[in-house]
């Protein structure tokens, strides 16, 4: 049964993802081996001194491939099945480039931050040890390298946090040219029109259900940039194993919504769309269709919105210049084709 408006409203702690649920996501939400995809080995990869290879670059994908419709030709699918392991290589050949980087600057995590992950993860989902163990035993994973695995990931967030982060200022002349050339989005009393898409997740019945979600959110979203209708959208998923729900919620104000939803919500400009984002029922899409009225809001009273929407929009450019230096000065050969 569909969340129906006023509900959307009362939603509380949408988008709060943790370190741990995307670890989660990247390890316990991977189909058991064999079932129901041939499992081949040998070197996708090598960074600098590692490797990465082809069965972890399809296990990654796994979900993902999930997604695709299953009436398309032989010749569509596996290009498309191509397109997205070489996606996934990209990203484990990042990740691998990282954990180097990590060990080179002497990070190191305790034991007790890795049992405080592994604690998190159970607790927001559900699972006790022995259903922990299972579920890594299916995926031909034991414990320890699954602990290694969470830290190798703390490791690279800690990095991330010294090489981009901390090296991100904003500055007083950047935020008045920010404000001045955005009023729009700092109006008090402002109504916008708002278009809700959800594409639910119901782990208890699939465990691969946030990441099947996640795909097909990003595939409506991807749509949409091209200038698909959001009207009517989610119908075309319906075949796909994921239930949508497309909602108009008209006009609302400020605080009719639940927090992270308003914030996603009033910060985008008429006609914008937001990016797929997470929460406890799914993934979520917001289409501003139109705003209206509202006076402007003071500098002083939006300088900390301005400040922080900056400093994210770095962080995002900074990272992916990081990256991009990383990748310079390795060593990288890449056998997937």
């Amino acid at each position: 049964m569909g969340v129906k408006p006023d509900h959307i409203k009362r939603f509380s702690n949408l988008g709060s993802t943790l370190l741990v649920l995307f670890l989660l996501s990247a390890f316990l939400g991977r189909n058991p081996r064999g079932a129901g995809a041939v499992i081949i080995d040998g070197v996708a990869a090598t960074v600098n001194q590692d490797i990465i290879t082809i069965s972890e670059v399809q296990q990654a994908s796994l979900e993902e491939v999930e997604t695709l419709k299953p009436d398309l030709p032989d010749p569509e699918r596996a290009e498309k099945i191509r397109r997205i392991q070489q996606g996934m290589l990209e990203k484990l050949i990042e990740e691998k480039l990282q954990v180097q980087e990590a060990k080179k600057m002497n990070i190191t995590i305790g034991d007790q931050e890795v049992e405080s992950a592994i604690a998190e993860v159970k607790q927001r989902n559900g699972l006790d040890d022995e259903t922990l163990r299972s579920q890594l035993k299916e995926l031909g994973l034991t414990l320890e390298s699954y602990k290694k695995r969470l830290r190798e990931q703390i490791q690279t967030r800690r990095l991330s946090n010294l090489e981009v982060r901390s090296r991100i200022q904003v500055s007083e002349k950047e935020i008045q040219e920010f404000y001045e050339k955005n009023r729009e989005k700092f109006l008090s009393n402002v109504e916008i029109h708002l278009r809700h898409l959800l594409f639910y997740a119901r782990p208890e019945t699939d465990p691969n259900a946030f990441e099947k979600a996640a795909s097909i959110a990003e595939e409506a979203y991807t749509q949409i940039l091209k200038g698909t209708a959001v009207s009517g959208l989610t119908k075309s998923f319906a075949a796909r194993g994921v239930q949508a729900e497309e909602v108009d919620l008209g006009y609302v104000r400020k605080g009719e919504l639940m927090p992270d939803l308003e914030k996603i919500a009033f910060g985008l400009n008429k006609g914008e769309t937001s990016p797929p984002f997470r929460s406890q029922f799914g993934y979520h899409i917001l289409q501003v269709i139109d705003r209206r009225g509202g006076a402007p809001r003071p500098l002083e009273e939006v300088r900390g919105e301005i400040s922080q929407e900056l400093y994210d929009h770095k962080v995002r450019q900074r990272y992916g210049e990081w990256i991009g230096e990383l990748k310079a000065k390795a060593y990288i050969s890449r056998n997937m084709k």
